[in-house]
């Protein structure tokens, strides 16, 4: 689930990301779906950090404005001078790639279920690792 200025947010990425435009100014994408008028797209910055906290959207700097440190991305109003694309994650979860499911309530029959489970968790674990590294992405 998501709150209504997310998915705004989401669509407009994919519509972009649908005619060839695969990264966009923060600043260019909230004006275009808020407006410029009395600042409304700052109220969305929060929105915009939580999907990158999840995972969904990629946070990136240009090559010559490198992010200083981790402060700085923390920094909910650095955002706006960032590029932003949709997460591998996303373009993923939109091709309905099988999701892995852990809910597990009986005893195993063999090793054999253990280890595709263990192995389906590791899996899990990468994929949080990497949303992790996305929500800090920088380039060097």
């Amino acid at each position: 689930k998501c709150a209504k200025n997310e998915a705004l947010i989401l669509r407009e990425l994919c519509r972009n990301y649908v005619v060839s435009i695969s990264s966009i100014n923060a600043f260019t994408l909230l004006s275009t779906i808020f407006g410029n008028d009395k600042y409304l797209y700052l109220d969305a910055l929060e929105d915009l950090k939580k999907l990158i906290e999840r995972g969904f959207v990629n946070q990136n700097s240009s090559f010559f404005k490198s992010l200083e440190n981790n402060k700085t991305q923390t920094l909910t109003l650095a955002l706006l001078q960032s590029e932003l694309s949709l997460s591998e994650y996303f373009l993923e979860f939109l091709e309905a790639k099988p999701r892995l499911n852990f809910e597990k309530q009986e005893a195993y029959a063999d090793y054999l279920e253990y280890l595709k489970d263990e192995f389906a968790r590791i899996q899990l674990y990468e994929r949080l690792s990497f949303i992790q590294k996305s929500a800090y992405n920088s380039e060097i």
